[in-house]
């Protein structure tokens, strides 16, 4: 079994507000996403679904033996089921941003029901390449994926290499820091799809005097107007 914690917005109408679905990274810290959540959820009429996993003996997709892509993809199921909603958000950050960059190859089918998906502060990233192994690389890809609403989302200031990053030699040769690595990756997947000539509608937005903080990253105007947007 997996922990849950759930916030329901002050105006909530069963069939009527729509689920943010918050992963949290390696520090476990499930609570912390919900809280960082809450402005959303009130500004938005948003429900928070943050699922709490141990990352004990996790690999480096965001995944282990009780938390894999499929059994995501039951849980949020089970959610909109419950809340009698279609209308939801995949939302992840560091760690967190990790499992939401992967599981979109893995649950495509589930992941273009979302109205909108943003991976931020992510500290390593699957590239579209047949030279990197997985979770590094993976290919083929169903370039479809590329149509998908999806948002690298970045702190300019996340650029420590803070003790929870990881730093080998495959994760380094994306970049030095979270920052680097997103901005490589988004540019790399750009590239791909242009010589691929295939739809990308993909956008990478970076926030100023923001590091790795998830606070700071999800109560902010910017923020705010991504959900708004979408």
């Amino acid at each position: 079994d997996i922990p849950v914690y759930i916030y329901i917005p002050t105006n909530f109408k069963l069939g009527h507000s729509s689920i943010i679905f918050a992963i949290h990274g390696a520090n476990k810290n499930a609570n912390e996403m919900l809280n960082a959540c809450k402005a959303m959820s009130e500004k938005y009429n948003t429900i928070i679904i943050a699922p709490k996993f141990d990352f004990k003996n996790y690999s480096k997709d965001g995944t282990n033996r009780l938390w894999t892509f499929k059994h995501a993809t039951k849980l949020f199921t089970y959610f909109l089921s419950v809340f009698n909603t279609n209308n939801f958000i995949l939302l992840g950050h560091s760690g967190g941003g990790q499992f939401v960059n992967r599981y979109i190859y893995k649950e495509y089918d589930f992941s273009s029901k979302a109205r909108l998906i943003v991976a931020a502060n992510s500290g390593t990233y699957a590239f579209p390449r047949d030279d990197w192994d997985w979770p590094y690389g993976i290919y083929p890809v169903n370039n479809k994926v590329f149509e998908l609403p999806f948002i690298i989302y970045l702190g300019r200031d996340d650029v420590n290499r803070s003790p929870i990053l990881d730093k080998s030699y495959e994760a380094d040769l994306q970049g030095q820091n979270r920052f680097e690595r997103g901005e490589k990756f988004y540019n790399y997947c750009l590239n791909y799809t242009e010589k691929h000539n295939v739809p990308f509608h993909w956008e990478m937005i970076i926030v100023d005097d923001i590091g790795h903080n998830p606070y700071k990253m999800l109560i902010n105007q910017t923020m705010f107007d991504i959900v708004n947007d979408y």
